[in-house]
């Protein structure tokens, strides 16, 4: 069934068919008291907060507790302010699924940037026109593919010299 833009799914049913459907389903109960103000990296710390040794990631071997995971991603956001992450910016992401992405999805978080995610088979061209389309501060990439990204207009970072970026004066 085609649906006019200007018309909903629900709209376009017929009326035997919407009033079947309770109100709720429609247009779900409200719940005012659900909605708050609250980033990613709030929501991480607070979690960090109250179960600190609970696992937050677990890929294969890998198991990252929340604490871990917070303190990693301070450190990956520390070095993207460095580099210029600040809020209101844009940071390109291209890493192979694993624990490193979220890590690095958390620091960009914690950092008040926001992450342009791209699949691992993203053409290079396509990344190119994304980037500047919404005037990204930089890509992060792990440093395999660096190569794929010489001659971009934005910065390129690897992801594992965020992950080890000791700061200016050796502390994250």
């Amino acid at each position: 069934m085609r649906i006019p833009k200007h018309r909903t799914v629900i709209e376009a049913m017929s009326s035997a068919v919407q009033d079947e459907l309770a109100p709720q389903v429609r247009r779900g109960p409200t719940r005012p008291d659900l909605l708050r103000e609250e980033l990613l990296g709030d929501i991480l710390a607070a979690t960090a907060r109250h179960r600190p040794e609970h696992p937050a990631l677990i890929w294969g071997d890998r198991v990252i507790i929340y604490s871990e995971l917070l303190a990693a991603g301070h450190l990956v956001a520390h070095a993207l302010r460095r580099r210029g992450a600040t809020t209101q910016r844009i940071i390109g992401l291209l890493l192979p699924r694993g624990a490193d992405l979220l890590i690095v999805q958390a620091g960009i978080s914690q950092s008040g940037a926001a992450w342009l995610p791209f699949d691992a088979d993203t053409p290079p061209e396509r990344v190119r026109t994304c980037l500047q389309s919404s005037n990204a501060c930089g890509l992060v990439t792990c440093a395999d593919w660096l190569p794929r990204f010489a001659g971009l207009s934005v910065p390129v970072w690897p992801a594992e010299e965020l992950l080890a970026d000791p700061g200016p004066d050796g502390a994250p």
